[in-house]
């Protein structure tokens, strides 16, 4: 909680405008809490799954994304240096995650159900092809800074308001100094990624299906087909043109799907909507192999 409130102190006055002001922290060693201007602004996210984007809301959407992550505060770094930032943050904090999932009573059930419903073997199989390509494209990444990162830049945590051209980002992953808050800069546009290419928004408000096809293979079917293919378009086009590799973003992406699947144990019918996810974004790496 001190995280989330302090990181708006911390950061440098150019990333300020796209983000709520936080005041009046309070901890008395049982609870803690901190307050930001209450704002009547739909997240993107609702937005996204009521299917009231257009064209040129969406595009307005990603200018401002983009110039938020345009004006992050970079550190000039080594490549080695950011590779150990990467692996520690993306690659690490996945095994972590993992391990924890399979010492759960909805992890077993999981890796029972993908390995008897879905061609992806079990849970650990499903983790080593996706180390395997997150590793790859890491390997091929030549990254130079990390930046000053909001670690959490999903829809839901946009307030976006189209006609006024408000964008401000919540609920930060937060930190109380400046050098906790760099991250490989490809992260914050990877979670913008698992709500646009990912549909991870649908998935969460439980706007889906996991169903047997014709084979009796598990197979994934969000609400109106999920984000639509110009949205997806517009995001993978915008990003190359600021500098972004697709396929490195898509591979950090990957590693979001995979590792939230403890986080969403509570709610187990999310589990091999996540997994498939994963599957479709492997499916697409290996692809590009």
């Amino acid at each position: 909680m001190r995280a989330e409130h302090d990181f708006f102190h911390l950061v440098p006055p150019e990333m300020k405008r796209f983000l709520l002001p936080t005041f009046g922290f309070r901890e008395d060693g049982a609870s803690a809490s901190y307050a930001m201007e209450r704002m009547s602004v739909p997240d993107a996210a609702l937005q996204i799954v009521h299917n009231s984007f257009t064209p040129t809301s969406f595009d307005r959407l990603l200018d401002l994304f983009f110039e938020f992550v345009a004006a992050r505060e970079r550190r000039p770094m080594a490549r080695e240096g950011v590779r150990r930032e990467a692996d520690s943050g993306i690659l690490a904090k996945t095994d972590r995650r993992i391990d924890a999932l399979m010492e759960s009573a909805a992890g077993e059930q999981l890796d029972r159900l993908l390995a008897s419903a879905t061609d992806l073997g079990g849970v650990r199989d499903l983790q080593a092809r996706a180390t395997r390509l997150i590793t790859r494209r890491l390997d091929a990444d030549s990254t130079d800074h990390l930046a000053v990162s909001h670690g959490d830049p999903c829809l839901s945590n946009i307030l976006f308001h189209r006609d006024l051209g408000l964008f401000r980002l919540i609920d930060p992953r937060g930190s109380t100094t400046l050098d906790g808050s760099l991250m490989h800069p490809a992260y914050d546009v990877a979670k913008f990624s698992h709500s646009i290419l990912g549909g991870y928004d649908f998935i969460n408000n439980g706007l889906f299906e996991c169903r047997l096809d014709g084979e009796n293979q598990l197979a994934l079917h969000l609400d109106d087909r999920g984000p639509p293919a110009w949205m997806q378009a517009a995001f993978r086009a915008r990003m190359v043109a600021e500098g972004y590799d697709p396929a490195l973003v898509r591979a950090i992406e990957l590693s979001l799907f995979v590792s939230m699947l403890p986080l969403h144990a509570d709610v187990p019918r999310k589990l091999p909507a996540f997994c498939l996810t994963a599957a479709a974004i492997i499916q697409e790496l290996e692809s590009l192999a």
